[in-house]
Formats: C-alpha cells, structure tokens, sequence
C-alpha cells in the first residue's frame, strides 16, 4: 500500500509538466484545434495556463526528478542560470516549496563554499 502511495505521488508531481507539454505541443502542431483539444482536461483556463507558462519557462534540461513542480513553478520567472542554481540547492539542501519560495524573496542563493579560500583545497 505504502508503495503505491509513493507512486501515485510521484505521478501527481509530474503530471502537471506533462499537461503543460502536451498543451504546448498541441499549440504548436493543432493550433486551430488546439482550445477544443485543450477543453477535454477539465481544467479551469488559468490552470492551463499556469502549467504551459511552467513547462515552458523551465525547460526539461533544467527539471530536476526529485522536486515538485511547485518547487519548479517557483523558479520559473527567473532567468534559466538563475533556475539552474535555485533548483540545485533546493534539491541539495531539500528545501521544501515555502522555504524556496521564502529564500527567492529573500535574494540570491547561498554560495556552498567548496574550496578553501587560502590554499585552495577541497572542503
């Protein structure tokens, strides 16, 4: 039981990029049919565009398996180097969606000092 719990939660995090892919692909390949296509998820106009906005901004060589797409939707407005940094030490630091969401109004990520700033050494 426990282990289709976990399934189905990692199937809800990533169905919304999935919706959002799909809904830009169909954009682009069906554009005339694209609102009746669009129409058949059931969901609400704004949630569709919330997803496409999502899937667009944060490309799939930037999505990271291990976060939510909540953590992903809150990186999205930055720019893709500024995503790319925020999602690593959301994921290296297990950074849940509100203290993402609180350390992006916060400013920018702490830098992980890796090397010794005298001699040079890994830390």
């Amino acid at each position: 039981a426990e282990a289709i719990g976990m399934l189905l939660g990692r199937m809800h995090m990533s169905v919304r990029f999935a919706i959002g892919d799909w809904l830009l692909f169909i954009e682009n390949v069906y554009p005339s049919e694209w609102s009746q296509l669009a129409e058949v998820l059931g969901l609400s106009v704004d949630t569709r565009r919330e997803y496409m906005r999502v899937s667009e901004r944060v490309s799939r060589s930037r999505r990271r398996p291990k976060l939510d797409w909540s953590q992903h939707r809150a990186v999205a407005a930055l720019p893709p180097p500024e995503q790319k940094e925020w999602l690593r030490k959301a994921e290296t630091e297990q950074m849940s969606h509100h203290q993402l969401r609180d350390a992006l109004r916060n400013g920018k990520p702490e830098v992980v000092q890796t090397h010794c700033r005298c001699c040079g050494r890994a830390l």
